[in-house]
């Protein structure tokens, strides 16, 4: 239970060293870039930081579900309801690694969704162009 304030003072201190092993660096980066900021108080700003992580995984989940082929209302309708979901907002009620995890596994899953359909059409060009 007392893991967020550990991981604030990660961030502050810039120590991903302390406590157990696993130290989680890049947050701990990011998060010490966060509480640099000149306003609001130390544990706000990586509140912060982890909504801004999460509403990036959101309009990340958006894009993915356009990329998928659906029209831009059922996009929305499906960032929507991820947004209301306990695991968007459970997320945000942790002042830890997790909302910067979701918001890279999303755009792994775009960029990989995006050379999957450039891998896809030049294939299929270069496939085309040899039978002519």
């Amino acid at each position: 239970w007392g893991d967020a304030a550990i991981y604030v003072l990660r961030a502050d201190s810039l120590r991903a060293d302390l406590v157990d092993v696993r130290g989680y660096p890049l947050w701990v980066g990011v998060g010490h870039l966060f509480t640099l900021l000149p306003f609001f108080e130390m544990c706000y700003r990586i509140y912060l930081m982890n909504l801004i992580f999460a509403a990036t995984t959101a309009f990340g989940l958006f894009h993915l579900i356009r990329r998928a082929g659906a029209k831009g209302p059922a996009a929305m309708l499906g960032a929507g309801l991820f947004c209301l979901s306990n695991v968007f907002w459970g997320v945000l009620d942790y002042s830890g690694p997790k909302p910067l995890f979701t918001t890279l596994f999303t755009l792994s899953m775009i960029l990989g969704l995006r050379t999957r359909f450039v891998v896809r059409k030049s294939r299929w060009s270069w496939y085309h162009n040899c039978r002519r």
